[in-house]
């Protein structure tokens, strides 16, 4: 059984050029002053375009991509093994491709890819826009998030973690966001999550976005924004160290 994540159109990093305004308390409401872009051309006022990834090349670009590799659970009990084979990851009609598989390699039960631009690339603080159609299945756990690029608090989570986008795959209607660090009894993670009015995140192309500012982190997706992080809001969403540049995954 394959299970597919496509994601086409491309990968944006915008940065910012204006000066971000005093905002009120954060709400969780479908409406969203967040604009998405239609097209890679289609950039966003007081935003500059400074890395994107259409997927246009017949081939995964490695300047722009490297593959974490292996299977040993990641933490988070995984049964897969991670792969850097065109099996598992490539470009197809535009998008870029990354395929689990059930089959029984190196000691693991399934494959799939985990791409990266570690090394590569990274940033602190800007836009990042992923266009991109999820999978769905028990077991499936699509997702596009954001790590230090350095350790420079400490180990996870004291530097922070960034997830744009996570789908479980038994609840292919709904998305979450979240932010991971550490707080005073250790781990602590808050944020959001958005459901579909109908369909699932399956049926086609969403773009996810995240706004990272330095207090006020916010996500969103095509549809609706989730939640917008606010410094003195009852809905904060934690902090992520403030000098911590982040790759993405």
């Amino acid at each position: 059984m394959k299970r597919i994540l496509l994601i086409g159109l491309g990968l944006l990093l915008l940065a910012s050029v204006v000066v971000a305004q005093d905002e009120p308390e954060a709400t969780a409401t479908p409406a969203t002053d967040i604009v998405m872009p239609a097209d890679v051309d289609d950039v966003p006022e007081g935003w500059t375009l400074v890395w994107n990834d259409e997927f246009t090349d017949p081939a995964i670009n490695r300047r722009h991509w490297g593959f974490a590799t292996g299977g040993n659970g990641f933490g988070n009990n995984e049964r897969q093994h991670y792969t850097d084979r065109p099996e598992n990851a490539y470009i197809e009609d535009g998008s870029l491709v990354i395929e689990a598989r059930a089959e029984r390699y190196r000691g693991n039960d399934y494959t799939s890819a985990k791409l990266q631009t570690l090394v590569l690339a990274d940033w602190l603080y800007g836009r990042i826009d992923i266009r991109a159609r999820l999978p769905y299945g028990q077991g499936i756990w699509p997702a596009f998030w954001m790590l230090p690029a350095q350790g420079t608090y400490g180990s996870w989570p004291n530097s922070g973690e960034i997830d744009i986008m996570e789908q479980l795959g038994h609840e292919p209607e709904t998305v979450y966001g979240t932010i991971h660090y550490a707080g005073e009894s250790g781990h602590q993670q808050s944020g959001t999550h958005f459901t579909l009015t109908e369909g699932t995140f399956a049926d086609d192309f969403h773009t996810f976005t995240l706004i990272w500012e330095a207090e006020r982190p916010a996500f969103g997706t095509s549809t609706a924004c989730c939640i917008r992080n606010s410094p003195s809001g009852r809905r904060q969403l934690g902090s992520i160290p403030r000098r911590s540049t982040m790759r993405s995954i």
